[in-house]
């Protein structure tokens, strides 16, 4: 078990880091975008309040998303001890529970040499670290897939909410002053078009 944590100690701790970078990337990529809507709108005097809209949507979906993050590192860090472990808990503690039970059935004379035989075979035996590792894997993979759902989640609440906004400042700025100013509704709509266009981009780059 030993030679096994540490022949998998620095995959791990490499897989580890990857992930890290990557969700790094992921969280600059999104301040990137939503920056970018925001100051676009900036350049329109007129729409004020959807850029303060957008910047408190802003910080809300960074938050959520670094909540994500933080609970998918936990759930590895868990995931760890559960795999990397003697522990009668962990997969391989699981894994191994046949063999201990066989071992704890046996008595009289002889017996330990017989525990010793069985522990050694169930450790030779590759078909059993097959399962281990295709346990963690497993393991990983729901992981990761509910993180991505949940990031998708943010994302759609994210977009959902803005566009809201984008339609109600939209109705209310030209209801008001399309009268006055007749290219007024053209700014507005190229205004709320590029805003939708720099968050359907953040939703692709995510």
């Amino acid at each position: 078990m030993d030679d096994m944590v540490t022949d998998l100690e620095g995959p791990w701790e490499d897989m580890c880091g990857t992930i890290q970078e990557r969700q790094s990337r992921m969280l600059e990529n999104a301040d990137e975008f939503a920056d970018m809507a925001i100051e676009r709108l900036e350049e329109h005097d007129s729409v004020d309040s959807l850029t303060r809209a957008l910047e408190n949507r802003q910080s809300i979906f960074l938050a959520a998303i670094e909540k994500v993050n933080d609970d998918f590192d936990n759930n590895l860090r868990i995931l760890r001890i559960e795999s990397l472990s003697a522990l009668r808990s962990s997969l391989f503690g699981k894994a191994m529970e046949p063999f201990y039970n066989k071992c704890n059935a046996e008595f009289g004379r002889g017996s330990d040499a017989r525990r010793k035989a069985i522990i050694r075979g169930a450790l030779s035996d590759e078909e059993l670290f097959t399962k281990l590792m295709r346990s963690l894997k497993d393991s990983f993979r729901a992981n990761s897939e509910a993180t991505q759902a949940k990031i998708q989640e943010a994302i759609v609440e994210y977009l959902r909410v803005i566009e809201q906004r984008f339609d109600l400042v939209r109705s209310e700025n030209v209801a008001r002053e399309s009268e006055q100013d007749p290219d007024f509704r053209l700014r507005v709509e190229q205004v709320a078009r590029a805003g939708r266009e720099t968050m359907q981009r953040v939703h692709q780059v995510i």
